[in-house]
């Protein structure tokens, strides 16, 4: 049975002051009965409420960002499909470029008091995971990133 072993989550500046690179690495894991069966792969970037700031109902939890994939400008899938030909791992790497607008999942500032007592004001840190779904013949099966902190 296919498995999601691993999923990291990494950001990279993006190409203006106002996005990031959303970098996903993962690795399934393919068994000899997986050969040759098609899988939906979907990836999503999430918000960590258990950081700063407020915590949401999980009635109202939603992705922050659902990954696109495709080579039409306005038809993109938000999956892809995966036939793996031979049982093992298969690792890969997807990125996306993200509005930093739609990961600040905390908005706000806090304020710190340095050592010398001197109080300075910075925006909220906000914490993201990632996941990664592989969706064989009607059953889900997701791997989640830990969670990495940015500072926006």
């Amino acid at each position: 049975m296919a498995t999601v072993k691993s999923v990291i989550l990494s950001f990279a500046n993006g190409t203006t002051a106002d996005d990031r690179t959303a970098i996903v690495k993962y690795t399934f894991n393919f068994a000899a009965g997986d050969v040759g069966k098609a899988f939906r792969v979907s990836i999503k970037l999430w918000a960590d409420d258990t950081g700063e700031g407020p915590v949401l109902s999980p009635l109202f939890v939603q992705p922050l960002y659902t990954f696109h994939f495709g080579n039409f400008l306005f038809f993109k899938n938000d999956y892809f499909v995966v036939t793996p030909s031979m049982a093992g791992d298969l690792s890969d790497t997807k990125q996306a470029i993200v509005a930093t607008n739609l990961l600040n999942e905390d908005p706000g500032t806090t304020t710190v008091k340095l050592p010398n007592g001197k109080l300075i004001t910075l925006p909220q840190r906000d914490e993201i995971y990632a996941t990664v779904s592989l969706l064989p013949v009607g059953e889900e099966k997701v791997g989640r990133s830990t969670t990495q902190t940015l500072v926006l």
